[in-house]
């Protein structure tokens, strides 16, 4: 991969996590928890490992739910229409 296709790409991430905490409430609300959990996890006593730990499982979360929120607009592509199947995925 060349450097401006790797800038391009991050650029591009960018953008998209900028749409996600724009449109999607509870991305922010869980990205405002994340911040509480970062400065409680330095704030207490906490094994280098536990602090490892904590960072990934908050990376996870958010992950997920950027990956739940890219399901439901593709979801709304292909059925425009509130189906109550696209509730139960």
């Amino acid at each position: 991969m060349s450097k401006n296709r790797f800038i391009k790409s991050l650029g591009a991430a960018g953008r998209g996590l900028k749409l996600a905490f724009k449109t999607e409430h509870n991305f922010r609300l869980q990205i405002l928890l994340a911040l509480v959990v970062m400065v409680l996890a330095f704030y207490f006593p906490l094994k280098n490992w536990e602090i490892i730990l904590v960072v990934l499982l908050v990376a996870a979360v958010l992950v997920m739910e950027l990956l739940n929120t890219a399901l439901e607009y593709f979801t709304d592509l292909l059925k425009p229409r509130l189906h109550h199947y696209v509730s139960m995925i």
